[in-house]
């Protein structure tokens, strides 16, 4: 269990210098905009498993699904402000989604 921590907080800190390699200076809260974006990818890939439980290849559709709706936009040229909007506008229909197929799952098995 704690090499599984220690695995994590490896691959944050070279997320971290990556991050600040990437903007040439140290910005406090850089990594708060990716937030949204796992939270999302986590949630729309749980909304499409079978168990509603995430899964690496669920997270990995949704990251895809999450990157070709940021460029989307970004090549319409819509405000950047609209992307974090859609995102949690796609979390909660993500959400819901996972909600109703859920209770679904649970009316249909009691049926049985």
């Amino acid at each position: 269990m704690a090499l599984v921590f220690i695995i994590a907080a490896a691959t944050s800190a070279l997320g971290g210098v990556l991050l600040a390699a990437t903007l040439r200076q140290f910005t406090p809260l850089a990594g708060q905009s990716y937030l949204l974006d796992a939270i999302g990818a986590t949630f729309i890939g749980a909304a499409i498993h079978r168990e509603f439980r995430p899964n690496v290849p669920g997270t990995l559709i949704g990251v895809l699904f999450l990157c070709i709706v940021a460029n989307g936009l970004n090549l319409l040229g819509l405000d950047f402000d609209l992307k974090y909007a859609l995102s949690g506008l796609i979390l909660v229909g993500a959400m819901a989604i996972a909600g109703f197929r859920r209770r679904e799952a649970a009316i249909g098995s009691l049926s049985r």
